[in-house]
């Protein structure tokens, strides 16, 4: 009984240390709710460095590089599925109507193939020529001016609007090629369906 009152005074101790970090944490979970947000967006704000006045020029043009291939990849795919349809009409050109000739039925399908072959036709924009250059037999000397434009922000407005016009024909020619595609598979299930009905 003699050591009851010692273990209760550390009791005692350690309840209020407990209280005292628990309002603690209480005070710092409020603080934090009161304290602004704009404040504290303001000084990462602040703290972040400073973005090259290039660098949106650069994302644009790798978004048309991008766009670019992507026109490309889906021209060659086009590719592919207009030639299964040509062929599969082709075998069965002998069941088709008299009055419908080899070279009509081949038209669209070849107006298709024309569409696609100037999406993928290489375009050298003469106002661009000058940062990008195609020709043989450079030398290392010929890509000193890169030095020099590497940050011209005139220079990289020449190239988007250089990539911007290809991909604007891309779009075109693959546009119409696709919609006449579209065409050309209906022509060749009616076509399918005549045969199979006669």
């Amino acid at each position: 009984r003699s050591g009851d009152p010692a273990r209760q005074a550390r009791r005692d101790g350690n309840e209020k240390r407990f209280h005292l970090v628990e309002s603690r944490s209480k005070v710092g979970k409020f603080s934090r709710l009161l304290a602004p947000g704009p404040v504290g967006a303001c000084v990462s704000q602040m703290n972040k460095p400073a973005s090259s006045p290039t660098q949106a020029y650069r994302n644009l043009i790798a978004g048309y590089t991008e766009a670019i291939r992507a026109s490309d990849f889906k021209a060659n795919i086009a590719f592919l599925f207009v030639a299964f349809m040509m062929g599969s009409v082709l075998w069965n050109y002998t069941s088709f109507p008299s009055y419908l000739s080899v070279q009509l039925v081949l038209v669209p399908f070849l107006i298709v193939y024309f569409l696609l072959f100037m999406v993928l036709l290489p375009r050298y924009p003469k106002r661009g020529a000058k940062g990008f250059r195609v020709a043989r037999n450079l030398t290392p000397a010929d890509f000193d001016y890169l030095a020099e434009t590497a940050d011209d922000v005139e220079q990289l407005k020449l190239t988007c609007a250089v990539l911007s016009d290809i991909l604007w024909w891309k779009t075109q020619f693959i546009r119409v090629g696709l919609l006449l595609a579209i065409v050309c598979v209906a022509l060749t299930m009616v076509l399918l369906l005549y045969v199979s009905l006669t």
